[in-house]
C-alpha cells in the first residue's frame, strides 16, 4: 500500500500527471506500510522532495529527509525504504533513535523488520551516559547488542580503547586488545593507563581484565593474570603507607568487595612496627528499599607495645590483646516506624586512642543502646534499652524505659492546648571499675502535663498562658544519715517516693518588620523581642533525697523571667525567603530571693547565624558575664570558600579559666594542578602548640600525588609525667576517578 498525502485537490492533479509508476511532490511526505507485518504501524516519509517508484516499492526523501514509525525515528540529508526487504538507508548526518538509544554516523543501513543497523563513518552510539564512538558499528536496537571493529567508548569513569568491542545484552560489553583509563589525554600521552588481553564490563556493576599491565605513564609498574573491579564508588584496594612517632613505619590496607546486591565486606590487614600486626572484618547492609542499613565491624590488634610512655600500668588494665566489636542497624518497618541499634565493645580504654585517632579526638564514649521508636499525627512512642558493655566506663543503665509524648493539641473547640510526657523506667547507676563505688537502681515513672491558651492582644502582642503538673513515682531513694539537735543520728530514706512539681509560665513577644525594595531583590528585617516567665515550685521531694540519674532528677524549685530579642535580615533568592542573618540575644532573670553574691542580671548569650555572601558563613555562641566581667563561653566559626580555588576557617573555641582553643585551616588551589592545606591548633590557657599538619598535592586529569604530615608538640601532664611529641607522614598516590583506589590515607592521624 502507498499513498501521497496532499493538501488539496490541485496538488493531488499535479500527481496524477506524473510517469506512471513514479511519484513525486516537494514538501509533501509518504505512506509506507511494511511488507514484512500486515497491520503493522506504516512509516511515514518526509522531507522537501519526496518519490516512490511503486514498479520498485522505494521510496526516498531528501533535504531534510526522515522516517518515522513506531518508536523507530531516522533523519538525515537523504533516506530511503524498501518496501520489498523492509531496509532503510541512509546518509549524510545521520540521526537514529529508538527509545533512548541514538546512534550517528555518516551512512547508515538498517533492518526494520529486527531493528538491526549497520552504520559506518564517524560513528556514535549513545546511552545515558556512556557513549561509543569509531568508523564502524552493528547495533540491534532491539536487544542492545552492539558490535564494533576499533572503536573508543565512554563508560564513565572509563575512556576504552579496543581493537574490538562487542555489545551482549543492556549492560554487558566484552572488548578485546584493550587500553583503558580515566585520563582524557591523547592515547600516547597518558598519565595512567591497564593494557588488557581481554576486558569484560558490566555497566555499573563490574569489570574484569585478563592480563592487565598497570602503566604509569609508559612504565609498566604491575602484571596481573587476573583483575577484578567492583564499579561501586566504594569498593577497591587500599593501601596506606607511612611513619608516626605513635606506631612507627606503618602499612594500612583494606580491600573492599561486593558479597552481594546490598551487601558489601571490607577486610583490614595492618602493620605497625611499634605496634605489630592487626586486622579485622566490616560487613555492611542495606536493603533494596534503603528501609534497613547497618554494619558489623570487627579488629583485632596483637599489641607488641601497648603501653605509651606516659601511661601508668597500675591505673590502666591493658595487654597485647587489643579488640574492638561493633554492630549499627537502622531499620524502618514501616513509614513511623523506626528501631535504631548501637552496640560496641572495647578490650580497653585506650583503644580509641591508640587505633580509632578521629573518634579519639571526638571524645565520644561507646553508645550501647536498642531504641524502637514510633510515631503518630499527636504523639511519638519510645522504648529504649541501654546497657553498660565496657566496665571501664561510669553509665547509666536503661532496661528499659518507654516514653510516649503528646504533642500540643487543642482540647476540643476551647483554644485550650494539652501537651505532656509519660515515662516508666528501670535506671541503674553503674561506675568505672576504678572508681570502686557501688551501683544504685530504681524504678521511676515519670508524668509531665502542661496546658496553654494562646492570646492575641492589642492586635499585635501574642500572649501564652501555660501551667503545668509533674508527677514521678521512685521505688527507692539513697539511705542517709541525719544528726538532730540532741546529736542522735539515724537513717533516712531508702523507701519508695512521690514527687510533685508545679510550674506556671506566661509568654510574651511580637514581630515587626520592614522592606527596603531593592532592583534586583529586596531586603527585609524581622524584630521579635519576647519575655518568658517560668515558675517551678518546690518538690515535694528535693534532688538531694533522689538518686541522680539524668536530668529529671535535678529538678528544682526556681523563677526566673528570660527576656531576650530576635533579628532576622532576609531577602529573595528564586522566590524563597532566605536568612542573611539569623541573632539571638537573651538574658535569664532570676525572681525572689538570690543567693549570697548573686546578681539579678548577670549572664547575657547570644547566638548568631550570619550569612552575608554565598562564600561566607559564621557561627557564634557566646556568653558574657556581667558581674565577672569576663565572656564565660565563645564558641565561633568563621568560613569562606572563594569558588573552590581557596578556602579558609578559623574556629576559637573559650571557657572561663578552663582552655582557649584557636584552629585555623586553609587550603590554596593557585592553579588546578597544585594545591597547598595547612592546620594550626593553639591552646593558650597552656601556652602551647596543640597540632600542626600541612598537605601539598598535585593532580593530574586522572591521578592525584599527595604528601601530607602532622605534629603534635608534647606537653607535661597533670601528674607530672611529660606526654611526648607526636608526628606521622604519608604519601598519596590515588585515581581521581577513584580516590579508594591506591596509596591514601585510611585513620592514620
Amino acid at each position: 500500500m502507498f499513498s501521497i498525502r496532499a493538501t488539496n485537490r490541485a496538488l493531488a492533479a499535479c500527481l496524477l500527471a506524473l510517469p506512471l509508476g513514479t511519484a513525486a511532490a516537494d514538501g509533501l511526505q509518504a505512506l509506507l506500510t511494511p511488507s514484512s507485518a500486515t497491520g503493522a504501524v506504516p512509516y511515514v516519509v518526509t522531507g522537501e522532495r519526496v518519490t516512490y517508484n511503486a514498479q520498485t516499492g522505494e521510496g526516498r526523501a531528501e533535504g531534510n529527509a526522515r522516517l518515522r514509525g513506531g518508536a523507530d525515528d531516522i533523519a538525515a540529508d537523504v533516506v530511503r525504504y524498501v518496501k520489498p526487504t523492509d531496509m532503510a538507508y541512509a546518509e549524510g548526518n545521520v540521526v537514529a533513535k529508538r527509545g533512548d538509544d541514538t546512534l550517528r554516523a555518516d551512512f547508515l543501513d538498517m533492518n526494520l523488520s529486527n531493528h538491526v543497523a549497520h552504520a559506518r563513518g564517524n560513528v556514535v552510539l549513545t546511552r545515558g551516559t556512556n557513549v561509543w564512538t569509531g568508523s564502524s558499528l552493528t547495533y540491534d536496537f532491539e536487544t542492545r547488542h552492539a558490535s564494533a571493529d576499533a572503536f573508543t567508548a565512554w563508560t564513565p569513569p572509563y575512556r576504552i580503547l579496543a581493537d574490538r568491542g562487542e555489545q551482549e545484552g543492556t549492560n554487558r560489553l566484552v572488548l578485546r586488545n584493550v587500553l583503558l583509563t580515566t585520563c582524557t589525554n591523547e592515547a600516547h600521552c597518558l598519565h595512567f593507563a591497564l593494557r588488557a588481553r581481554k576486558a569484560t564490563l558490566i555497566e555499573g556493576e563490574s569489570l574484569r581484565l585478563s592480563g592487565v599491565t598497570w602503566r604509569l605513564g609508559p612504565i609498566p609498574i604491575l602484571y596481573l593474570p587476573v583483575w577484578y573491579r567492583d564499579l561501586d564508588a566504594g569498593m577497591g584496594f587500599h593501601v596506606t603507607p607511612g611513619l608516626a612517632s605513635r606506631w612507627g613505619a606503618y602499612v594500612l590496607s583494606t580491600y573492599r568487595c561486593r558479597l552481594a546486591p546490598g551487601l558489601k565486606s571490607t577486610t583490614h590487614f595492618d602493620y605497625r612496627a611499634r605496634r605489630g600486626f592487626a586486622g579485622g572484618e566490616d560487613v555492611s547492609w542495606v536493603s533494596r528499599s534503603g528501609a534497613c542499613r547497618g554494619s558489623v565491624h570487627g579488629y583485632y590488634a596483637d599489641d607488641t607495645d601497648p603501653f605509651d610512655e606516659y601511661d601508668d600500668p597500675a591505673a590502666k588494665n591493658l595487654d597485647s590483646q587489643r579488640y574492638r566489636l561493633r554492630l549499627a542497624n537502622d531499620w524502618v518497618p514501616a513509614d513511623r516506624d523506626r528501631l535504631l541499634v548501637r552496640l560496641d565493645y572495647l578490650s580497653d580504654t585506650d583503644v580509641y586512642e591508640d587505633f580509632y585517632r578521629r573518634e579519639y579526638h571526638s571524645g565520644i564514649q561507646p553508645e550501647n543502646d536498642v531504641t524502637y521508636s514510633h510515631t503518630a499525627p499527636f504523639y511519638s512512642a519510645n522504648a529504649q534499652w541501654a546497657r553498660r558493655l565496657n566496665t571501664f566506663y561510669t553509665a547509666v543503665n536503661r532496661q528499659p524505659e518507654l516514653s510516649v509524648d503528646l504533642m500540643s493539641r487543642e482540647l476540643g473547640a476551647s483554644r485550650f492546648y494539652y501537651q505532656g510526657r509519660v515515662s516508666a523506667a528501670r535506671l541503674e547507676q553503674v561506675f568505672a571499675d576504678v572508681l570502686n563505688a557501688d551501683p544504685y537502681d530504681a524504678v521511676r515513672l515519670d508524668s509531665a502535663n502542661s496546658i496553654s491558651r494562646p492570646l492575641n492582644m492589642f492586635g499585635f502582642l501574642t500572649a501564652v498562658p501555660s501551667a503545668g503538673y509533674r508527677l514521678t513515682y521512685y521505688s527507692r531513694t539513697p539511705e542517709r544519715e541525719t544528726t538532730d539537735t540532741n546529736g542522735f543520728t539515724r537513717v533516712e530514706g531508702g523507701d519508695s517516693a512521690f514527687r510533685t512539681v508545679p510550674d506556671v509560665g506566661f509568654g510574651l513577644s511580637f514581630r515587626a518588620f520592614r522592606v527596603w525594595p531593592d532592583a534586583e531583590r529586596p531586603y527585609r528585617h524581622v524584630v521579635e523581642p519576647y519575655a518568658q516567665y517560668t515558675w517551678v515550685g518546690e518538690p515535694s521531694v528535693r534532688p538531694f533525697e533522689l538518686f541522680p540519674f539524668d536530668g529529671v532528677d535535678q529538678i528544682d524549685r526556681s523563677q526566673g523571667v528570660r527576656l531576650g530579642v530576635r533579628n532576622l535580615l532576609q531577602t529573595k533568592s528564586a522566590n524563597e525567603s532566605v536568612n542573611l542573618a539569623d541573632v539571638n540575644l537573651y538574658t535569664d532573670i532570676p525572681v525572689g530571693p538570690l543567693a549570697q553574691g548573686q546578681e539579678r542580671v548577670d549572664v547575657f548569650v547570644l547566638k548568631a547565624e550570619l550569612t552575608p555572601c554565598k562564600p561566607l558563613r559564621i557561627d557564634l555562641e557566646s556568653q558574657y558575664s556581667r558581674v565577672e566581667g569576663a565572656i564565660l563561653l565563645l564558641d565561633g566559626r568563621l568560613g569562606y570558600d572563594a569558588g573552590g580555588w581557596w578556602r579558609a576557617g578559623v574556629s576559637y573555641v573559650s571557657r572561663y579559666e578552663r582552655y582557649r582553643v584557636l584552629e585555623t585551616d586553609l587550603a590554596i588551589r593557585p592553579t588546578k594542578a597544585w594545591e597547598l592545606g595547612a592546620l594550626t591548633r593553639y591552646e593558650f590557657e597552656e601556652g602551647r602548640l596543640d597540632e600542626q599538619a600541612a598537605s601539598l598535592a598535585y593532580k593530574t586529569d586522572c591521578l592525584r600525588f599527595g604528601l601530607h604530615g602532622g605534629f603534635v608538640p608534647g606537653y607535661d601532664l597533670p601528674d607530672g609525667d611529660r606526654r611526648p611529641d607526636e608526628w606521622t607522614v604519608r604519601m598519596d598516590i590515588v585515581l581521581t576517578a577513584f580516590p579508594e583506589i591506591g596509596i591514601s590515607a585510611r585513620d592514620s592521624w
